[in-house]
Formats: structure tokens, sequence, C-alpha cells
């Protein structure tokens, strides 16, 4: 994709009265797509003067974008003007100029976009179209989206932690009923696969409010795994839980026995969205314990913050321990 701010000097340099001839050289719609962006205070927040209605699956979409995208991604592909590329990667990435770091400050919500220099109406609207076109905005269904039973199985708990071993979730029964594990599968989908690179049965039973855990070697080795995974793990589950900080888990029911996600199985919990990576790895080195026990669908963007409380990595405290039926997130 050639980059918008190049086709915006060309028109500047030619002047008005050669605009005809600009866009009938660099093709008409294609160029009108790629053209100048906002004003350095144009601001999206002061009415729909554009007839840009944004929904709240938008907005949360947006977001997504601007706090994982690397900036060569916000300028090519989804088309912002340079200089709103570089001031959002900026101000995400903190003073170190470095994602995922203790001094970055995500975007909370649009209030917080808007007051980015060269981000207005043009940058809002070219964001909702990349997060659709990546598949941010969720559809009705989804991947995986057979016939809901009732059964509320969800991952309370995910432990990333430093090493190669401190890799482990908990999953919860959060329903009145027991869960006949004997059908149910969890999956890992890593890096940019779009659905799941290696799956593992689960088998027994499991009691309402009762937790299962998983991790990747019950053997310690130098406190990688470190004691507490090894002392309460009940699963060992060497490629599954090889996951890194973007990869995304989905615990299924399998309808056919096969192992794979299909259309016709039962996404009963998913952590991040099934087919889209984080741009960087999102959920490394860190304890996220589950807050809000509704089931995820993994079919769209992930507010993991609206679902987990954050600890630091070898926080292993909870780790086995069910979170009380009552809990709910700050």
């Amino acid at each position: 994709m050639a980059r918008h701010r190049s086709y915006g000097v060309f028109v500047l340099a030619l002047g008005v009265s050669g605009l005809a001839l600009a866009l009938a050289v660099a093709g008409g719609c294609a160029a009108l797509d790629e053209g100048p962006g906002d004003g350095r205070d144009d601001t999206f927040l002061t009415g729909k003067a554009d007839g840009l209605a944004i929904t709240s699956a938008e907005t949360a979409a947006v977001l997504e974008v601007v706090n994982t995208a690397s900036e060569e991604e916000l300028d090519l592909d989804a088309a912002l003007d340079a200089r709103a590329a570089r001031n959002i990667a900026r101000h995400r990435d903190g003073a170190d100029g470095l994602p995922g770091t203790g001094d970055d400050d995500r975007f909370d919500d649009l209030a917080e976009l808007d007051a980015i220099p060269y981000v207005g109406p043009v940058a809002l609207e070219r964001l909702v179209a990349y997060a659709r076109a990546l598949g941010l905005v969720g559809e009705d269904g989804g991947e995986g989206g057979g016939e809901d039973d009732g059964t509320c199985l969800v991952i309370s708990e995910y432990l990333e932690g430093q090493g190669n071993y401190n890799k482990a979730i908990e999953l919860l029964n959060c329903g009145g009923a027991p869960v006949d594990l004997d059908a149910v599968h969890i999956c890992l989908v890593r890096n940019d696969d779009t659905t799941c690179t290696t799956s593992q049965a689960l088998a027994g039973s499991l009691a309402p409010g009762r937790v299962l855990t998983l991790c990747r070697r019950f053997e310690e080795t130098f406190l990688d795994p470190m004691p507490l995974i090894t002392e309460h793990c009940q699963v060992e589950a060497p490629g599954v839980m090889s996951f890194s900080g973007n990869d995304r888990l989905v615990v299924f029911r399998d309808a056919d026995g096969g192992g794979e996600l299909d259309a016709g199985d039962q996404v009963l919990d998913a952590f991040g969205h099934i087919a889209v990576a984080p741009s960087f790895e999102l959920w490394a080195d860190m304890v996220l314990r589950r807050c809000r026990l509704e089931p995820f669908d993994g079919s769209r963007f992930f507010p993991y913050l609206e679902y987990f409380t954050r600890h630091t990595r070898h926080d292993h405290s909870d780790y086995g321990i069910a979170p009380p039926p009552d809990t709910t997130c700050p």
C-alpha cells in the first residue's frame, strides 16, 4: 500500500489547479481514499458533523487497534496520517518508546485518543474501517458458535511468567451443575493462526464452584516452574500451555470428537480474539485473575481488563483457589 502522506505532498506541490490531474494519475477513487488527513487540532468529539456514528463495539475495537498496532501498521495499513500514527505510538509507548513496559500510557477512551495531534474525524473513520477489516468488530455467532447448553466453564486464572515453564491456567465451573469434561477441549491459537494450533482433551467431571488447574510442566527445575505452580497443577499440558503473551486460548465442547474447533462446536470461553493476535505480547509476564465470570466467545476484540484483574508475574497465591461466586471487577 502506498503511503497516503506521499499523495498529500504530491497534491500540494501541484496546487489546486492540478488536483484533477493528480487524481487521474493516482487512480481516482483510490487516491481519494488516501487523501489528506486531519488538521493538528481537529476533533471528532464535537458532534457527528461527518455523519460518523460509532457504536460501543467499534469504540472498543478502535481502542484495541491504537493500543496494540505498531506505528508502521497505523501509518500504512490503517492509512492514518504519518504524524497521527507517530503521535499515537509515542503517547501509548511512553518515554522509553517501547510497548509493554512500565511507562506505557494506553488509551482508555476516545477522548484521550481525540486529544492526540492530527487525530480527528478522518483518523477515527479510518481506524473504524481498519478495525472492521481485522475482524475486531464482532458479528453474531462467530467461530465455534455451537448451541449453548447452559454450561459455564471459564478460564479463571492466567499465568504467563518468566522462563519457559511458568505458564498455567485455571478453569472454573461457574455454573450450577457438574460439567462433564470428557467432550471438552482446550486449544492454543499461536501467533497469526486463526484457529487452534494445538489442542488437548480434558477428562472427568468438574463440580460447581470447583477449579481444574493446567500447567506446562509438573517437574520443577530452578524455579521454572515455580513451586506454587507445581504444587497445585492437576493436568500437565505441555503443548497447549506453551503460550506467550500474544497467543490465545479457547475452551470448547468438541461436537465431533476430532479435536479441532469447527463451526458446530460450542465455545465455552476464550482468552483473546481467536482469529486476531495482538501486534505485541500484550499479556506477557503477568498473572490475571477472573473478576467477571461471564464467558467470552472469542469472536471480537478482547477487553481483558474488563474480565480480569492484573497481578505481578510471580504472584501465584490464588492459583488453584476458586474465585468467589459474587466476584466483580473493580
